[in-house]
């Protein structure tokens, strides 16, 4: 019997991005958005996926600094989690010409994509980097 792949889920153009730890939780953190529609939503990631995250924004945002940044960040094993909610593994790219981020989250049972603005990068690797302590 083959099972049913579930939809992607789309958040669209993404404002108001910002990324979020709990208190006593060290594995995981929360990256939050505001969607076209005006909605919020919110998806826990591992803190590999949030490096991940961190690593690709630095290498689209700050292309020149890049190779001197990310050699001292530290790393997380990748680990996929078993829990059904939680995205493990991050894909992200630039469309340059048009200045856009685009992220697609894979990982338990969901999937998910969004996209946003260079500026709404800045401030979330400027999120990440505090969370991280990446440099």
């Amino acid at each position: 019997m083959m099972m049913e792949k579930s939809p992607i889920v789309d958040f669209g153009f993404a404002t108001n991005l910002a990324v979020i730890q709990k208190p006593g939780i060290s594995e995981t953190l929360i990256i939050v958005g505001r969607s076209q529609l005006d909605k919020r939503w919110a998806r826990i990631i591992t803190w590999g996926a949030a490096q991940t995250l961190w690593f690709r924004l630095t290498h689209i945002l700050y292309p020149r600094a890049a190779q001197q940044i990310t050699p001292r960040a530290a790393t997380a094993a990748f680990r996929r989690s078993d829990a059904p909610a939680i995205t493990s593994f991050l894909n992200v790219t630039a469309k340059e010409q048009e200045r856009v981020i685009m992220i697609h989250g894979l990982g338990g049972q969901v999937e998910w994509k969004t996209h946003f603005s260079y500026d709404e990068g800045h401030e979330l690797w400027a999120a990440l980097e505090r969370i991280l302590d990446a440099v």
